[in-house]
């Protein structure tokens, strides 16, 4: 009788994933808004993976953690920033210093007595000017902007108002620009209060911002795959693989390893081993997560009607294929019609 050959394929059949290697260039000095999440033109929550709204994007200047840091003196400062804000947003009555809602005008008095009285210790507090205001809003919460500043340390003081900034409207001099704390929004209208003449809280500013804002990337290498993420997701790489970051400030990097994949270390930055990385931005950084694909070891064995090749134990890797060539002896046949062994590891 003839002898006949076959070959069984033994294949270690799992889902195969291609490391994606992302950093993404470029640098915005505006600040994030704090958006994180999408909807649709109904209002309906969606995912904001490819929609290109601000969520999607998260363009700006990184969002710290914590965001403000209380300096003990009845002062909060604003790590994104870098400004300096009273911890009470209600616009006290300070000595000679007549507070409470106040005209425009009334509003620069009022930061002069301030100064003038060396107000918590210092002499240069000013009335903020419309972007500096406006800088306070996170865009991502409910149900205010106030409320959020509140639960930020600020107490019960920022008001569910407007405030007034230093800007004038430049084509109508009779206004100023004011935010609305409840609702966020930025307004130099006269139907929402924006004459002079309107009474508004006053919220003083000090200091600027800290260095120039500087870029932290992100790189992925190894056989395997995963993700490194940041504190409110500004990094989540994935797709967003860099963000700006102002000097001084601290972030925390967190590696997560996908299905058949081991996190195995970090690299650059003063980065090392494979807990979390925290590092604080002084100058453009570049940070390295490896990912190791999973070896398994598959042990082919024959039984007494023929031989399998190799057959000493083969390490195989998550995702790959090995082949085992399977010959019987003489007079014997394997089975037809011959059907592919899959293995699934892992």
């Amino acid at each position: 009788m003839k002898l006949k050959r076959y070959f069984l394929a033994v294949v270690v059949a799992v889902l195969c994933f291609i490391p994606t290697f992302a950093a993404w260039a470029g640098t915005v000095n505006l600040p994030q808004t704090g958006q994180t999440s999408c909807w649709d033109a109904s209002g309906n929550g969606i995912s904001c993976t490819g929609t290109g709204q601000d969520a999607d994007k998260k363009a700006g200047v990184a969002w710290p953690s914590p965001r403000f840091t209380d300096n003990s003196d009845q002062t909060m400062t604003d790590n994104l920033t870098g400004l300096m804000w009273t911890k009470d947003a209600g616009t006290p009555t300070v000595g000679a210093c007549t507070g409470g809602k106040l005209q425009w005008t009334s509003a620069l008095d009022y930061i002069t007595c301030l100064n003038n009285a060396n107000y918590l210790g210092h002499n240069d507090w000013r009335l903020p000017n419309v972007l500096e205001l406006q800088s306070l809003v996170n865009s991502n919460v409910s149900p205010s902007p106030a409320a959020w500043l509140n639960s930020q340390g600020y107490g019960n003081t920022v008001q569910l108002d407007y405030y007034w900034s230093s800007t004038t409207i430049n084509n109508n001099n009779f206004n100023a620009w004011v935010v609305n704390m409840d609702y966020g929004y930025v307004t130099g209208s006269d139907a929402y209060g924006a004459t002079k003449s309107d009474t508004h809280y006053v919220w003083p500013v000090r200091a600027g911002q800290v260095g120039n804002p500087v870029n932290l990337s992100i790189l992925k290498s190894g056989t395997g795959t995963g993700t490194v993420t940041s504190p409110y997701y500004i990094i989540n790489c994935g797709n967003i693989c860099s963000a700006t970051y102002n000097q001084s400030i601290t972030t925390t990097l967190t590696a997560t390893a996908n299905t058949g994949s081991t996190f195995t270390g970090w690299s650059g930055a003063g980065c090392s081993g494979t807990g979390t990385c925290t590092l604080t931005s002084s100058a453009a950084a570049t940070v390295t997560a490896t990912f190791t694909l999973n070896p398994y070891t598959v042990t082919p064995s024959a039984g007494a009607g023929g031989t399998i090749s190799p057959s000493t134990p083969q390490i195989v890797a998550y995702g790959a294929t090995t082949q085992f060539t399977v010959t019987p002896n003489k007079r014997l046949s394997l089975p037809r019609p011959m059907t592919r062994c899959s293995i699934c590891l892992s």
